[in-house]
């Protein structure tokens, strides 16, 4: 099987309004498959429930630190009114931002837009959850908060807990740093935070890579997803940050 696609508007060509996406967005732009988000916006598809892995502050590219440059990431999609819903971490001051930011998280969020708030650990768990069949889960994250309004909960052993369900998407975005033909990954700092767990929570995943090897030209030991999980792999625009 071909997995290799000639540029990003065709790896994502089948995006409909109203799809799903997970976009990994932790910590600066290296992470972030910013080919695809753009060309995601090129296309003009709306209506997305986006999952941001990441907080508020690192979840879009206008929010600027000092000594960082412009990128893009999911925030983007927000901003321009592409999304209906988007989840991501933090809590209820996701309106604020790092020291050295500019901006908010809120600035140019359509009125309409829903959004749901997990913590870091609940978003990480509920998407390893869709990707190794867990049907759901419990947590004491939360537990007696106003994040526990409306959900099961249970004591167990004394300790309160509170239902997670999985999270899963039709699309997974990931950026990585090196992609075999076969779709095998190597990841680098950043890339890794989410994109192992993207890949096995995602019906379609997409690969922005830096490189792109013949498949065999990475050792076992180094893949950290294996090409199983790969459907679509594009190679990374040279001027991208």
């Amino acid at each position: 099987m071909n997995k290799i696609y000639g540029s990003p508007q065709e790896a994502i060509a089948d995006i409909k309004d109203g799809s799903s996406i997970m976009i990994q967005s932790f910590v600066g732009a290296l992470g972030i498959a910013q080919d695809l988000i753009a060309a995601l916006l090129e296309k003009g598809t709306k209506d997305l429930d986006l999952i941001c892995c990441a907080n508020p502050s690192f979840v879009g590219g206008t929010t600027i630190h000092k000594d960082w440059k412009p990128y893009l990431a999911p925030r983007d999609l927000i901003r321009e009114g592409r999304c209906k819903k988007a989840t991501f971490c933090w809590g209820k001051s996701a309106h604020l931002n790092f020291p050295g930011e500019t901006g908010s998280i809120w600035d140019g969020v359509p009125e309409n837009f829903e959004c749901e708030f997990l913590p870091m650990g609940t978003l990480a768990h509920r998407i390893r959850a869709a990707g190794n069949g867990i049907g759901a889960f419990y947590s004491p994250v939360g537990a007696g908060t106003w994040y526990a309004e409306g959900k099961e909960s249970r004591v167990i052993n004394g300790v309160e807990y509170v239902l997670e369900y999985p999270l899963t998407a039709e699309f997974g975005f990931i950026k990585a740093s090196k992609v075999d033909t076969f779709g095998n990954i190597v990841y680098r700092r950043g890339e890794k935070m989410f994109g192992p767990l993207i890949a096995k929570a995602c019906k379609t995943v997409i690969v922005q890579a830096d490189e792109i090897v013949e498949a065999g030209e990475i050792e076992p030991d180094q893949v950290m997803t294996p090409g199983i999980y790969v459907d679509r792999i594009v190679l990374r625009k040279k001027e991208d940050k």
